[in-house]
């Protein structure tokens, strides 16, 4: 008798457990959901995306790295300025962003906060501007 009390105990338990895993991850999958890719992936998306205002560049360098250089139509808001998250978060988060930094650290530590931020459609050109610039592509100044 006490045997089954206990399987039925952990049965119940485990179904708890199951069932808030699946609550959680259907309730933040949206926001989670990011894409890592190449500068001449990146390079290939925005040439192919052109003119659709639902694609942004979002270069996360300083001002004046995004000064000596920057891909075209980019909108720089910086890492480190202490309102960089509330700036974030004034974004349509609707919309697709195409995220990157100088080498893929910063911006790959700001994932995170815009997941927090709950943005649906985020792609991480995880070489950051380093490698678009090694592969040849098209810089601003």
């Amino acid at each position: 008798m006490k045997v089954k009390n206990v399987s039925t105990f952990l049965a119940i338990v485990i179904g708890i457990f199951v069932v808030i895993f699946i609550f959680h991850s259907q309730g933040t999958s949206s926001a989670e959901e990011f894409t890592n890719m190449s500068a001449k992936e990146t390079n290939r998306l925005i040439n192919q995306n052109k003119g659709d205002e639902n694609i942004i560049v979002l270069d996360i360098r300083t001002p004046g790295e995004f000064a000596a250089g920057h891909i075209e139509k980019a909108v720089n808001i910086d890492y480190f300025s202490p309102n960089f998250q509330s700036r974030l978060d004034q974004l349509d988060k609707s919309k697709t962003y195409v995220m990157h930094c100088k080498s893929g650290g910063r911006s790959g530590r700001s994932v995170s906060i815009f997941k927090e931020l709950n943005f649906k459609n985020l792609i991480h050109m995880h070489g950051g501007f380093d490698e678009w610039v090694q592969s040849g592509l098209p810089v601003v100044k």
